[in-house]
């Protein structure tokens, strides 16, 4: 009866240390169950985190993007409105250079047509003043024939006018001047009428 007893009290406290293993057994069994459902939730929570903070990223990345292609348009438009602003101010400069040479042509032109109208007109006044001065001289020299001509005539009309008196000479036209009896000078006029020479007359 002791032996039974003993084994009663044996299996039970095989059976007690059995159930204490199992319950110790499933109690770090649940214990490792929570971990790993924590960690797993720890996981999951880190994953979103992670995922939401590439996503900010991702999203302050584009709008950086969007920003700086914004400011590069608009840094490339402002050249480009600087660049046209330029060459349309050089354009008008050049314009304003070429029309300034070109009224600096035209005037010089100008300038250098009125001279050369000036020197055709100095040359066209230089030839008629020529031929006028050539007309002169020649009209000069045939009234000099014709005084000269008038001259011998009144010289030959003068010697064939008859006088006594003595011929002493000529005067400044060559007319022979004859001294009278009474020491008077004079000359014969083509009609053979005496005109006495004063001492004025005769320069003295």
């Amino acid at each position: 009866m002791k032996k039974v007893f003993n084994l009663v009290l044996f299996m039970l406290f095989v059976a007690a240390v059995s159930f204490a293993q199992t319950s110790t057994t499933g109690t770090a069994t649940t214990a490792v169950k929570d971990e790993a459902t924590k960690a797993k939730t720890a996981t999951v929570k880190e994953a979103k985190k992670a995922k939401t903070a590439t996503a900010n990223e991702a999203k302050k990345a584009k709008a950086a993007t969007a920003n700086e292609a914004t400011k590069a348009k608009t840094a490339t438009a402002d050249k480009a409105t600087k660049v046209k602003t330029a060459t349309a101010n050089e354009a008008t400069k050049a314009k304003s250079a070429t029309s300034t040479e070109a009224k600096k042509v035209g005037t010089a032109t100008k300038t250098e047509a009125t001279k050369a109208k000036t020197a055709t007109e100095a040359k066209k006044a230089e030839v008629v003043q020529k031929t006028e001065a050539k007309k002169a001289e020649e009209t000069q020299k045939v009234e000099t024939q014709k005084t000269q001509q008038v001259k011998k005539a009144d010289a030959a009309k003068t010697s064939a006018v008859k006088t006594a008196d003595k011929a002493i000479g000529t005067d400044a036209q060559g007319r022979t001047i004859y001294e009278g009896p009474k020491g008077g000078k004079y000359t014969l006029s083509p009609s053979g009428n005496k005109e006495y020479i004063t001492d004025k007359t005769n320069g003295k």
